[in-house]
């Protein structure tokens, strides 16, 4: 399910993680601090070892995904993805690291399988990779890589650590913080049976659990508040990007590959929630959802159960992003597209970014090429392409 996959943004950086268990990667020293970055050259900066910029550069390459700074859309990291062969059994992942428009940084390590990554408002990346056990490595601004040590020390999230990564173990799933200046982490207090947990830039930390119950803490995890009447026993959750006061989670059942929209929930006060059915009809399957300021829902609709092809054009619904018809989330509009994603197609546009604050929504988004960034101020009306190589 692609919960956690495309649920991101400036406002609710979403790390909801599952997978197998796996056992601690050997502890490797936290090294000096290093994260000022290296002053530019006329021209731009570029460093890195020639296999990270042959993965980068390679025209081949594609997009995996472009995270960005909170607070700072200028400051983004790219993870392009080569496949040497045609049916890519051995990819390798490098990441870009974008400041404006002058200068880059291309880290010299290369991964192996998909990493997730998270930047924190100083421009350093954390990468967590599953290539043989979970293994934590900081990016800083300079292109240097450390990896992290781990400890078992459980203890609330500290100003300006990143929460990412999970450890299941006979006693549950536990969710990282770390320390990107010192390449410390180590786990943090979480309500019972947590499946997910986001943090957003203002250090509010939200999650959903087995219980299907929700939780929020304003204190790093020193105490939660915990909600019940958060989900149905039959839908899984996701959580839509908005402002720390507002809660809202979207419902589906399991669509394998893409996720359901079948309901969404806002809190009203603590187990107090109203519920939004979606009307029957097509079913719309969704990425990135959000709270505008103005109250209205966002939806990325990646695709509908009614699209397929006729003669090599689509048909059905039209995917795209849909906004609802003012507060009543139960209804919805597509909203025209500027170039490059005026054309409907499966996955258009591929918001990966949305960034809401009290007055304002931005939106990022990979091109139909997989291969440009996209970055949106007005939902989708007008696009700008960002250097991301």
């Amino acid at each position: 399910m692609r919960v956690g996959a495309r649920v991101l943004g400036g406002a609710a950086v979403l790390i909801a993680l599952t997978g197998c268990a796996v056992a601690p990667p050997a502890a490797a020293p936290a090294g000096p601090d290093t994260s000022a970055p290296a002053p530019p050259a006329p021209g731009g900066t570029e460093t890195a070892a020639a296999s990270a910029m042959e993965v980068v550069d390679d025209p081949a390459s594609t997009l995996l995904d472009v995270v960005v700074a909170p607070g700072d859309p200028d400051v983004r990291v790219a993870a392009w993805r080569q496949c040497p062969t045609t049916d890519c059994p051995s990819p390798r992942v490098a990441l870009a690291i974008s400041r404006g428009t002058g200068t880059r940084v291309v880290p010299s390590r290369v991964w192996r399988s998909t990493p997730l990554v998270r930047v924190d408002a100083e421009g350093r990346a954390l990468v967590v990779s599953w290539e043989e056990r979970l293994g934590l490595a900081v990016v800083r601004p300079d292109g240097s890589v450390v990896d992290v040590r781990r400890t078992r020390d459980v203890a609330p999230v500290a100003p300006g650590e990143i929460v990412a990564g999970v450890v299941h173990g006979r006693g549950g799933a536990s969710f990282l913080a770390t320390d990107p200046v010192r390449a410390v982490a180590h786990p943090i207090p979480v309500p019972r049976d947590s499946v997910q947990v986001e943090q957003l830039p203002s250090g509010q930390l939200r999650a959903t659990t087995l219980r299907r119950t929700y939780a929020w803490s304003d204190d790093g995890g020193a105490t939660w508040h915990e909600s019940a009447g958060a989900s149905a026993a039959t839908l899984l959750q996701s959580f839509a990007t908005s402002t720390p006061d507002r809660h809202v989670l979207v419902g589906g059942s399991d669509g394998a590959t893409l996720f359901p929209f079948e309901e969404v929930r806002t809190m009203d006060s603590v187990d107090s929630w109203s519920v939004v059915p979606q009307p029957a009809g097509p079913r719309a399957y969704v990425g990135a959802t959000a709270v505008l300021p103005d109250g209205r829902f966002l939806v990325d609709v990646e695709g509908w159960s009614d699209n397929g092809r006729t003669g090599g054009r689509l048909r059905g619904t039209a995917p795209g992003l849909y906004v609802s018809d003012g507060s009543d989330w139960a209804a919805y509009s597509r909203l025209e597209q500027g170039t490059p994603f005026a054309e409907a197609a499966f996955g258009v546009p591929d918001v990966r970014y949305a960034a809401v604050d009290d007055g304002s929504t931005t939106l990022g988004a990979i091109g139909p090429d997989g291969r440009s960034w996209w970055t949106s101020t007005d939902l989708g009306g007008s696009w700008e392409a960002q250097p991301v190589r």
